[in-house]
């Protein structure tokens, strides 16, 4: 039938494995699959509107229709219709063969779009890895970088701006993704680094992403990469190299400042403790305070018949507060799990280990011993 009438053929097949069909009675696309060779049109038609019909097909069948959108422009038209009647198969032309004509190009513009459609469709049920190669072996740029980032092979989406390079896209690519993987930013730095060109200005957008906090690559790593290769000029990293030294100084400055903050509050509080243990308190409370009084060390006075503790009603909420956050970090400093799982996804390990030990971590497992 496909033989005789390809156009009536593809119709009923169509209408047979789509909604004009019951549901129990519907037989399944993939089993005609065989039928359409040398027919690669009719096939596209027959695959696309049983896939609207009928999202529920097998990964088969959608690969199999991506590869028809990513082909089907490299077969002239007449061919389809005369392939199995001439007695042979419809040959493909490849594109080391022949020149696109216009129509052709328009017509692989069209289906590229379609096959990004079908690619990002939440309903196709595709293999991804066999998609992955159809789209490498056809040159489907946007549908390759897709894949690749819907498997988050980000590095290969690198190598691959890096055969082609496009740095721009490269860079690019570099700040979607640099974020959750840091190592790409190193391997575009080693890329330019070791490039032909000088590749100034790409070296400088590098150098500038990657000195924010949530990347932070070591400035001496840095530095190697960019020192390992002698043609490479100074000026290059000159900026880079000022920026840091300026960063670094304002940070130790930053530090000295807080350092004696806390030395001057640290000495104000010894005084205060100091007096408090080995010299007398004078009290100084209201002349309508009536006897028996009860005077705390915090210097406020009550009856005390007001006073239902041993503690300052005004002070107390204060004091409480501090002793909760006080048991919250002593008991966080025994969860040892959290510990190493804050230190595993943390760029800054120094920095947990020390709030640890700040958090008093060494004397929960001496009080334990």
């Amino acid at each position: 039938l496909i033989e005789e009438d390809a156009k009536t053929t593809t119709k009923l097949l169509s209408n047979l494995c789509g909604k004009k069909t019951e549901r129990k009675l519907r037989p399944k696309a993939d089993k005609f699959l065989h039928i359409f060779l040398g027919e690669p049109r009719r096939f596209l038609e027959f695959l696309k509107k049983v896939v609207e019909e009928v999202p529920n097909q097998s990964a088969v069948v959608y690969n199999t229709l991506l590869d028809l959108y990513l082909t089907v422009h490299l077969y002239h038209p007449s061919s389809s219709n005369q392939g199995r009647k001439g007695g042979g198969v419809v040959a493909k032309l490849s594109r080391d063969d022949i020149k696109l004509t216009p129509q052709q190009i328009e017509e692989r513009e069209a289906n590229f779009q379609k096959a990004m459609l079908l690619l990002k469709s939440q309903q196709a049920c595709y293999d991804v890895n066999q998609a992955l190669v159809s789209a490498k072996i056809h040159r489907f740029e946007k549908g390759m970088i897709y894949l690749y980032e819907k498997l988050r092979l980000f590095g290969e989406i690198l190598q691959y701006y890096m055969e082609t390079a496009n740095h721009k896209r490269l860079i690019r690519a570099c700040v979607n993704h640099g974020t959750t993987d840091p190592d790409l930013w190193v391997q575009a730095l080693k890329y330019f680094a070791e490039h032909e060109e000088a590749c100034e200005d790409e070296i400088a957008q590098v150098l500038e992403h990657i000195e924010d906090p949530k990347i932070q690559l070591a400035p001496l790593m840095v530095l190697q990469i960019l020192s390992s290769h002698a043609k490479k000029p100074f000026g290059v990293i000159k900026d880079y190299v000022i920026r840091i030294l300026q960063r670094e100084k304002d940070q130790i400055e930053e530090d000295e400042k807080a350092i004696e903050k806390f030395q001057h509050e640290t000495s104000t509080m010894r005084k205060e403790i100091e007096d408090l243990t080995t010299k007398p308190t004078t009290f100084m409370p209201s002349r309508d305070l009536m006897l028996p009084a009860v005077h705390f060390l915090c210097k406020h006075s009550y009856h005390e018949q007001v006073i239902g503790s041993r503690e300052c009603p005004k002070c107390a909420p204060e004091y409480r507060s501090v002793m909760e956050i006080k048991e919250q970090v002593r008991q966080s400093a025994s969860q040892h799990e959290l510990f190493f799982k804050m230190l595993e996804g943390s760029n800054d390990g120094f920095g947990v280990v020390a709030e640890y030990f700040g958090r008093g971590i060494l004397d929960f497992e001496k009080s334990e011993d």
